[in-house]
């Protein structure tokens, strides 16, 4: 379970207490550059300072650095979308933005790693997503640390033209 009663600082990487996954002693060398054993989790830090990093749609991106009044680094084009995502749990981004009509199965491995790693992936309502409904397809989606300024939240909701039901 998420926990709500989080404080609203931004989240920086830092390796996780125990390794997520320990892979098998394999007979040729270089296996650890493939699958590093030093896991990555999200931890709350009051020194972060604003999002300085993000991965995803280049226009949404711009509006909420615009509205966050900071300059945002776009990270290069990143085909797989669950990728980006996953790039906000490692901590390679300070939050990555999906635009609409991404599919469930698109989404919910990464959802599972960012809730992992400490990250959330939500929607314009804020809330996290449910699965397996009627609607598989999403609106925007903007995956960062549990513990993101609502400031960020307010950029995303105004870069994508939310608005409450």
């Amino acid at each position: 379970t998420r926990n709500s009663s989080a404080v609203p600082v931004r989240a920086c990487a830092a390796p996780a207490s125990k390794p997520w996954w320990t892979p098998p002693a394999w007979p040729w060398s270089g296996w650890s550059k493939w699958f590093p054993t030093s896991p990555v989790s999200m931890v709350n830090s009051a020194n972060c300072g604003p999002p300085r990093a993000a991965a995803g749609p280049k226009p949404i991106i711009q509006a909420m650095a615009a509205k966050l009044g900071s300059p945002v680094e776009i990270t290069p084009r990143v085909p797989s979308l669950a990728y980006r995502l996953c790039m906000a749990a490692l901590g390679a981004v300070d939050f990555a933005v999906a635009a609409e009509n991404s599919h469930d199965w698109d989404i919910a491995a990464a959802d599972l790693l960012l809730e992992e790693a400490g990250a959330r992936l939500i929607d314009g309502s804020g809330e996290p997503l449910l699965y397996n409904a009627r609607q598989v397809r999403r609106g925007a989606l903007l995956a960062a640390s549990a513990a993101a300024p609502p400031s960020l939240i307010e950029a995303f909701r105004a870069a994508i033209g939310w608005r409450p039901n």
